[in-house]
């Protein structure tokens, strides 16, 4: 498989095509209350599928190229940099109270940017929520091993004849002159 042009990598990595997508998603409603759906919001939406098809492609070729490195016997696996679940939730809690209290102390002020972010976060959040829970990797190894290489290059070989039985089935023109005797 040929290596995806950087651009497609990058833009394809979860960490940054997550918040591309939101930024896109948060622009293209501005474009379509502004002006409804013109241009902008023409733009932002194709610029939606460039996204999505370089996050495929990049999760395609990260994918190949797993299996690929696994191949190599002498290899030892990439070890994934580990972040404690505890400190991550931590992190969101505090990100959370602190824009909870961002809201409440900005809402009153009606040119505030708080009413702009706030109709937002009600819909983005739960949204979320729930791609978290439906997307979620689950914990452990899998129950048997992905080898789809080796089961697409290798095929079933057919039984072979027994040696009787592959001479039993040579035509007469193939046999040796002592064997059509016996046969």
């Amino acid at each position: 498989m040929m290596r995806p042009r950087t651009s497609t990598l990058i833009a394809g990595y979860p960490l940054v095509t997550v918040p591309l997508f939101l930024l896109d998603g948060f622009l293209g409603y501005l474009f379509t209350a502004n002006e409804g759906f013109g241009f902008g919001t023409l733009l932002a939406l194709l610029f939606a599928g460039w996204l999505a098809n370089c996050a495929k492609e990049a999760a395609r070729y990260r994918a190949w190229r797993r299996d690929w490195d696994a191949l190599d016997p002498g290899r030892q696996p990439r070890q994934p940099m580990r972040v404690s679940g505890k400190s991550l939730k931590l992190l969101a809690a505090l990100a959370l109270v602190l824009g909870t209290v961002w809201l409440f102390v900005n809402y009153d002020d009606p040119a505030s940017v708080a009413h702009e972010i706030a109709p937002i976060l009600v819909i983005v959040l739960p949204l979320l929520g729930i791609a978290r829970l439906c997307f979620r990797r689950r914990s452990g190894k899998p129950s048997h091993p992905q080898a789809w290489m080796v089961t697409q290059a290798i095929s079933r070989p057919l039984p072979a004849p027994s040696v009787a039985e592959a001479f039993a089935r040579l035509p007469d023109y193939c046999r040796s002159p002592a064997r059509k005797e016996q046969a």
